[in-house]
């Protein structure tokens, strides 16, 4: 094998290498990219919950402060009632 035919032989292999894993890497690019969309649909999820929670909780506090006043109310009702 003279010099010429090793260079042909390396430059195929190489070229088949180069090939292989430019596909490889495709691949893992496109499912790294669902993987990042399925993160974003995972923080936006995180986000309606957080949301919902506040919400929640905002109600739960005015709930709260209406039968807290109720009772206020009543309250003074029994007082002045006396």
């Amino acid at each position: 094998m003279n010099v010429q035919e090793l260079y042909d032989l390396l430059s195929k292999q190489l070229t088949e290498m180069e090939t292989r894993y430019t596909k490889r890497f495709e691949v893992l690019e496109s499912q790294l990219g669902s993987v990042d969309s399925r993160l974003r649909n995972v923080e936006i999820d995180i986000a309606e919950i957080k949301g919902r929670k506040a919400g929640w909780e905002s109600a739960r506090n005015w709930i709260a402060t209406g039968i807290s006043l109720v009772a206020l109310g009543v309250a003074i009702a029994v007082a002045l009632w006396k």
